[in-house]
Order: C-alpha cells, then structure tokens, then sequence
C-alpha cells in the first residue's frame, strides 16, 4: 500500500464522516483496505482497492439505496461518483478516475503576484506521474482561484509538496525591480521564475530517474523563451490550471504568496498594516499609511516600483508633507 493510496483512503474516510457515518473501522483485505462505517443503525461496507491503472471505490456491499444514494447525489469529488450503469444485482460501483492521460509524466507551471503592487512574484511547478496525477484529481486539486477555504487550500498544499516533486521561486521585491530596470520587461522576469522552477523539478526528477514526456506552463505571453531551454516537449498553454499538473503548481504558488504575506503582516502589526493581495483600495491606503512609519526609499524592498499606483501613492503623500 503506497503514499498515495493512504491519501486516497483517508481522504474517503474524511468524507464519509461528513456525511455523517459513525464508529468507522478500516482492516486490510487483498490489493486493498475494508472500511465499515455505521449510518444510523445501518452498518455499511466500502472497500477500496489500488492497481496498476488507478485507485477504486466498490460499493457493491451496500444494500440500501438509501446509502447509495448519498454517493449519487454527492457532487464531489470523483471519488463518489457512482457509475450510470448498474449490474444485474442492483449494484453500483466507482470506476477508476480518468480524464489525465495527456497530464502523466508531466511538470507544470503557474505563477502569482504578477499583478500585486506588494510583495514578490512567485513561480512554482509541480511533477506528476500517473498516479499522482489520479490521485490528486481523487483531492480536489483545481486552479487555486477556484479554492475559497484557507483550511481546504493549506491541505491541499501539504498534500503535494509531501507526495510530488515540486520548487518554489520568489522572486523578492528588490531583486524583481533591479531585473525590471535591467529588462523592463514583466514576461521576461516572468519566463526566467518559471525557468528556474522548472528545472529545480527536473533535477529532483532525473535524481530518481523518474520519466518526463512534457512540460506544461500556463501561458501568460508570446514568447517563444522555453522551447529552447528544455530538451522535452513543451506546451504554453491558456488556463493551463485545467491540467493536474499547473493546477498543482498553481496551489503550491497561491499558498506560498499567502503565507509570505502574513509573515510581512506581522512584521507591521504593531503600525495596524495589513495588505492583501492584488490591488485593492485598502492596500492603497495601507500603502500610505506605511508610509507615515517608513521612508520612500524601504519601497524598493517591499513594492514593485513600475506600478503606477505606487507613484501616485508617493507623489500624493509627498505634496501633503
């Protein structure tokens, strides 16, 4: 029983709880795991198996339809999603996840913080092989944008950085300015975050000799920068979060950002700032406010100085002194 499929079952037994089953039990069985959960007074068996093709769920000891029909209903994740055809015995059963065969043997990457005025650019980028990519399908992982929990969002983040091949680039606000003034160039500071993410992946990756057959990055320009520096196929493509691979690295690069941003809270606390990301009327005002604390120059080390907002934030702070 390998890392994956323990995340599989327990994340089956976190479901099956909320749904409100008591007293779960679990015992191995042959390729698999028996789990016994009561529904009320109705005790119910699951049992969950691992193969070479993908992890499944049967269902076929359950009686009551009542029960069936939680799973039915249920709109996710594709761990329940219950098969249309049912067997000559009434018996209904998971089929194994699919929908990622272009996702396998793949490395993604997505970006955050391009467009906030406070704190670094961050790029990330995340490998999956078959199994990984089915099972963090089985999760829930999506583009991150799409995840509004904080709690759903930091477990999904433990999960693939504890289970996949994964890097991280923040690219701090003093370091970003000085290649913006060099390049003046967003999508060429852009290119080379997503560059240096990428190939800190494939060393991990060719250390373990672990099989690469593309590299997918969420497309945010024109150019033609990547396909020069990998020897693998490389795919630059629009809302690249629909595969397993991008949307992983777009948790990792979301979390990442969130977690830097309540470090720097912190840090100004005791002044009452606290940004946000974007760009939102508030961070403008705290913008100004922290610069009642702090001088113009400490903005090189905490704003990215082309944003107009910033000059206007200065320039009107400068007339009022």
């Amino acid at each position: 029983m390998d890392d994956h499929f323990e995340i599989y079952k327990n994340l089956f037994i976190k479901q099956i709880k909320e749904l409100g089953f008591k007293e779960i039990s679990e015992n191995e069985i042959s390729y698999g795991v028996q789990i016994v959960g009561y529904y009320g007074t109705e005790r119910s068996i699951f049992r969950l198996y691992y193969s070479k093709k993908g992890f499944k769920t049967d269902f076929s000891q359950i009686k009551s339809q009542k029960i069936l029909e939680l799973f039915e209903k249920k709109e996710s994740p594709q761990l329940f999603e219950i098969e249309k055809t049912v067997s000559k015995a009434g018996k209904a059963k998971v089929d194994d996840v699919e929908g990622v065969k272009e996702e396998f043997f793949s490395i993604g990457s997505d970006e955050t913080g391009k467009g906030d005025m406070i704190g670094p650019l961050f790029t990330a980028a995340v490998y999956v092989d078959e199994t990984l990519a089915k099972t963090f399908r089985v999760l829930g992982v999506r583009d991150s944008k799409e995840i509004t929990s904080q709690t759903e969002l930091k477990e999904l983040y433990t999960q693939i950085t504890q289970t996949a091949p994964y890097s991280v680039q923040i690219i701090e606000p003093a370091r970003y300015n000085k290649m913006y003034e060099k390049v003046k160039n967003i999508n060429l500071i852009l290119a080379w975050g997503h560059k240096e993410a990428i190939h800190e992946v494939l060393k991990t990756v060719d250390a373990e000799k672990k099989e690469v057959k593309r590299i997918i990055i969420d497309k945010f320009s024109t150019i033609d920068y990547f396909k020069k520096e990998f020897d693998k196929e490389v795919m630059q493509i629009s809302k690249g979060e629909y595969y397993i691979s991008v949307a992983a690295a777009s948790i990792v690069a979301r979390y990442t950002q969130l977690e830097y941003l309540k470090k720097l809270n912190m840090k100004y606390k005791k002044n009452s700032i606290e940004f946000s990301v974007g760009m939102s009327p508030k961070n403008s005002k705290m913008l100004s406010r922290y610069l009642d604390f702090y001088s113009v120059e400490s903005l090189f080390y905490l704003t990215k100085l082309h944003f107009k907002t910033v000059d206007e934030i200065v320039s009107k702070k400068t007339l009022l002194k």
